[in-house]
Formats: C-alpha cells, sequence, structure tokens
C-alpha cells in the first residue's frame, strides 16, 4: 500500500495548440504536449494553455508518456477526499442501477471510465471454494495502475472499506464480510516506474472463491487468477453465445477456466473442447464443470498452443 499525497502541489503549461484534447475532455496528456512542469512526479497539479488559461487538474508522472491522467475540467472542484468521495459514490450508484446483473461479481470502478483514472477495483461474493459453506465473503480486488493513484490507495481503500456495503450493491446477493486484497501485479504498472505488487490489505481473503453467474457456478482464483480471477468483461458474452449453443458442438480456444464452455454445456451444447496453454487453467475448467454438475463426457481438454492445436485440428 502506499502513503497519502497532499491535495496539490504543482504547475504544467502545455505546449502551443496542444490544449485541444483537454478542452475535448480526453483524460490523458501525452509527455510531447508538456513545454513546462514546475512538479513532481505524483502531483496533482494545476494544467495551463500557453496563454496562460486553467484547463483542468489531474495528477503527474514525468516517467510515463501518459504525463497527465485528468481528474477535473471544474476549476473550483479540489481534489480531497470529498471529491474521491464522489467519485466513488457515482460508480456505486451506476452499478446498483443494473438489477439484472445475474452475477454475485462484478466490476466496481473501472478507471477512466468512472473518472478515476488508474484505479480498477473489481468485487467477487461467494463462499470460500475450500469449505463450500459458511458466511460469504465480498472479496474487493484493488489494482493501482497509475503513480497517481498508487500513492494515493491508501486512503482510497479506506473510503472503499467504508462505503461498499451489501445494501448499495442488492443485486450482488448479499455478504456477512468484507476482505480487500491488492492485485497490482500487472506490468502496465513498469510504464509508470512502479513494481508489481500484491497482498491483504484488509481482513481474510479465501485464495479461491465459489462466485455465481446466471445461474452457474463458477471458482475464482482471487489472489493468482488472470485480471483479478475471472474476466468479468465477457459475462454477457458468455451468456450471449451460450444462446446459440444447443446442439452444437463448441470449441474454446484460449479458453483459461472454461466460462465460456461451461455456459455452453449448460445451455444445451453436444460437447464443448478447451484449449489452453495453461494446465492450471484447465484443471480449473474441469472444477466448474463439476460445480455445476455437467456431464464429463461432453467436455474435453486440451493443454497447448493453441495455434499448433488449431492446425492439428484442421490435419484431422
Amino acid at each position: 500500500m502506499a502513503r497519502s499525497k497532499s491535495p496539490l502541489a504543482g504547475r504544467i503549461v502545455l505546449h502551443p495548440g496542444r490544449e485541444r484534447s483537454v478542452l475535448r475532455r480526453h483524460p490523458w496528456v501525452f509527455s510531447g504536449a508538456i513545454a513546462r512542469a514546475d512538479c513532481s512526479d505524483g502531483d496533482i497539479v494545476e494544467v495551463f494553455a500557453s496563454d496562460g488559461s486553467w484547463l483542468a487538474r489531474g495528477y503527474y508522472n514525468g516517467r510515463s508518456q501518459i504525463s497527465l491522467r485528468l481528474l477535473t475540467w471544474e476549476r473550483g472542484e479540489a481534489v480531497d477526499e470529498a471529491f474521491w468521495r464522489r467519485r466513488i459514490e457515482r460508480a456505486l450508484l451506476s452499478r446498483a442501477l443494473q438489477p439484472d446483473h445475474c452475477s454475485s461479481a462484478l466490476r466496481l470502478i473501472n478507471a477512466e471510465s468512472d473518472a478515476i483514472p488508474g484505479l480498477v477495483a473489481d468485487l467477487y461474493v461467494g463462499q470460500d471454494a475450500e469449505r463450500m459453506s459458511g458466511p460469504r465473503t465480498a472479496a474487493l480486488l484493488v489494482q493501482a495502475l497509475s503513480l497517481g493513484i498508487d500513492q494515493r490507495l491508501d486512503g482510497l481503500v479506506r473510503l472503499l472499506q467504508e462505503m461498499v456495503i451489501p445494501d448499495r450493491l442488492p443485486q450482488l446477493g448479499g455478504w456477512q464480510q468484507l476482505a480487500i486484497y491488492e492485485r497490482s501485479d500487472v506490468d502496465v504498472r513498469h510504464l509508470e516506474g512502479l513494481p508489481e505488487r500484491a497482498g491483504p490489505v484488509f481482513g481474510d481473503v479465501p485464495d479461491r472463491l465459489v462466485i455465481e453467474e446466471c445461474g452457474l457456478r463458477f471458482e475464482v482464483d482471487v489472489k493468482h487468477g488472470h485480471k483479478t480471477g475471472h474476466y468479468l468483461d465477457q459475462r454477457l458474452n458468455r451468456a450471449r453465445v451460450a444462446s446459440y449453443c444447443r446442439g452444437a458442438q463448441v470449441l474454446n480456444a484460449f479458453s483459461y477456466t472454461g466460462g465460456f464452455s461451461i455456459h455452453a454445456l449448460a445451455a444445451g451444447a453436444n460437447s464443448a473442447t478447451d484449449v489452453d496453454s495453461s494446465a492450471a487453467a484447465l484443471a480449473a475448467a474441469k472444477r466448474n464443470l463439476a460445480l455445476n454438475r455437467l456431464d464429463e463426457s461432453r467436455h474435453v481438454l486440451i493443454e497447448g498452443d493453441v495455434f499448433q492445436v488449431l492446425r492439428t485440428l484442421r490435419d484431422e
């Protein structure tokens, strides 16, 4: 976890003509657009055009090609605790307006899309896969993808711990305990001059949680799995593809833990073949099949390089 930063500590002036994207409210400013930077890396700064007019406020990192990530275009809006609270509140409200979500997991904060550049927070609600009993745990997985967020992560986590409660997200089915785990173990941090980092922040996060998705159950490795354990952005695609699969033979390349295949088999596919280079991912796919009491004889697992396997299947 990272230390807190002071609310405001610097000034940026852009080259002539480079203010256009800022005026259009693009959240990034690249290093080549900056004429002068009177600040330190990680500072929240005021951004000015070459003629001295105020443009926006954001945080700066001279080590990154994306040197500025903009936070507000309202000069009177201070970037303080109340600012972050409002942004998190707005993200929570937008998720609460999705009553047909049909999953006990969701992306709570999606960086620039929720006007919090560099912060990702995924929430998984379910039971410990080792016990499959006891209280439901909400595992909040946070990723700091920019220096500005990394230096303010402690304060943001405190706000999330306070604000993420079952009543705000009733579509997830409720939970009895919240735990927070950092998953800043992504190589994009290197572009910010930051090392990868992962570990517990608050509470006890199980190694693997079992979540629900559209009437099915999936085991999620929240500490080591791809992304934060489950490809949450593919939920609608998994359900949509399944709707075409009755009676079909399904080939799932780069299958990971078998999400598309499990949905397809549950929807009546005759068979599903998962191809992935990871033995661990395929083992998880097999466990997911069992979790949903699907016929093992209809599920084929192939470990190997997908492109080579596809060539082999083509030539058979």
